[in-house]
């Protein structure tokens, strides 16, 4: 027999016991899901949203939000590299905010150009939390290569690797040399890269990294100092480029010489025909 009889659970008082019996279990359950929830939406964090507390990722309902963390898992969570290909400030990626509205002639320009720009690396490659897409396409680019057989690869390509989660795309270091494209691994990696959309391009901008790697540490942030020093009237870096030949005004030509002869990754520079022959 039931402890409470149908009739008695007409009444009033029992139906009132069965409400704070429901309620009570429904407080307690939503004191368990709720942890939960933060800690699922907790998992797809980055530094972009990291001190956003809620129980579902900020990103799915903040255009904005989601356009920081494309930026920052583009650029393999470098704001460094961010900065210099887009020749501004950034200081983090929360400050990131999407592009104004360009002039469509100069953006057509500029889409139908990137895919004959030899000066790019892939984005999506690295991640210091989940791993990025390219990052795992690589990983199966490279199974599907070799029929999963990790030993094969390692003799093929002089690249041991203990298991497929240790494959990954070489770093790109952003130093004045390349990378060996003569390395097989490295070979394999840019057979990779070619096959990716171009979207997923990085085009490097030389402007920016004279300004960041150069003129900043320099002259500092603030532009008046440059102008002091060189008596121009420029509003910001952003009007100083990076000419293909040396300057003729002294001091724009030592800031240029130095930058070239010890900064500026070799790739960008090209020799004056007839000069091939005394530079060696």
């Amino acid at each position: 027999m039931p402890l409470i009889s149908k009739i008695g659970a007409r009444s009033f008082k029992v139906r009132l016991v069965y409400a704070t019996i429901f309620l009570v279990l429904i407080v307690g359950a939503v004191t368990m899901v709720y942890p939960l929830l933060l800690m699922l939406a907790g998992s797809v964090k980055s530094e972009t949203d990291i001190n956003h507390l809620g129980p579902w990722p900020r990103f799915w309902f903040d255009d904005e939000v989601l356009f920081q963390k494309y930026v920052e898992y583009k650029y393999n969570g470098s704001v460094q590299r961010a900065e210099e290909d887009w020749w501004q400030t950034i200081g983090g990626w929360r400050q990131v905010r999407p592009p104004a509205d360009a002039d469509a002639q100069t953006l057509a320009d500029f889409m139908a150009w990137r895919h004959e720009c030899p000066w790019w690396w892939l984005g999506h490659t690295s991640g210091y939390r989940l791993a990025p897409r390219n990052a795992q396409g690589f990983r199966r680019f490279m199974a599907r290569r070799f029929d999963g057989d990790l030993a094969a690869m390692s003799r093929e390509l002089e690249a041991p690797h203990r298991s497929w989660t240790a494959v990954h795309a070489p770093h790109r270091s952003g130093r004045r040399y390349p990378l060996k494209k003569q390395m097989p691994y490295h070979r394999a990696y840019d057979d990779f890269a070619q096959s990716r959309p171009v979207a997923e391009r990085i085009i490097e901008n030389p402007d920016g990294k004279f300004w960041y790697r150069h003129l900043i540490p320099t002259y500092g942030d603030d532009i008046a100092q440059y102008n002091e020093a060189h008596s121009t009237s420029h509003t910001s870096y952003q009007e100083v480029f990076l000419t293909r030949r040396a300057p003729s005004e002294p001091l724009q030509r030592k800031d240029w010489e130095q930058f070239v002869r010890d900064v500026l990754p070799i790739t960008f520079i090209r020799l004056k025909d007839g000069l091939n022959e005394r530079y060696r």
